[in-house]
């Protein structure tokens, strides 16, 4: 019976283990720059993907999965399992830039985007890969 338990705890482990390798991978084969990346997000693109209502999937570069839901007015829920925030965001010509009641105290972090495949990839201002996209209306 405990070899039975054994196995199944096993097996789950592994089977996590492999999800997480494949967001991790995702990340991985983003290029690792901003300024690297082919397919930067013009003005007009930032401003058709992230005007209106939207939702955003992610995986960031450590592997965590959150969503962000935004309404017409631009106001912005994100879920990442527990873990709740709300927030502002704002199209300023390159760049999205969010506010968040919680996360970073409140201070405003804006973000570049380029196409990596059928996704996005999202840069810091510093250039680093921050995290890899769906979005969809």
């Amino acid at each position: 019976m405990h070899h039975r338990l054994a196995r199944a705890v096993i097996v789950a482990l592994v089977l996590a283990a492999g999800f997480a390798a494949a967001a991790l991978a995702q990340i991985i084969t983003a290029s690792p720059t901003y300024f690297e990346a082919p397919g930067k997000l013009s003005a007009a693109e930032m401003q058709a993907t992230f005007s209106g209502k939207y939702r955003e999937d992610g995986t960031d570069a450590a592997g965590n999965n959150w969503t962000v839901d935004a309404t017409a007015a631009g106001n912005l829920t994100v879920t990442a399992g527990t873990y709740t925030d709300n927030g502002r965001a704002r199209v300023d010509g390159l760049m999205l830039c969010v506010t968040w009641e919680k996360a970073w105290k409140g201070a405003e972090h804006c973000f570049r985007y380029a196409h990596h495949g059928k996704q996005l990839a999202s840069y810091g201002l510093d250039g680093k890969l921050d995290s890899v996209v769906t979005v969809s209306r």
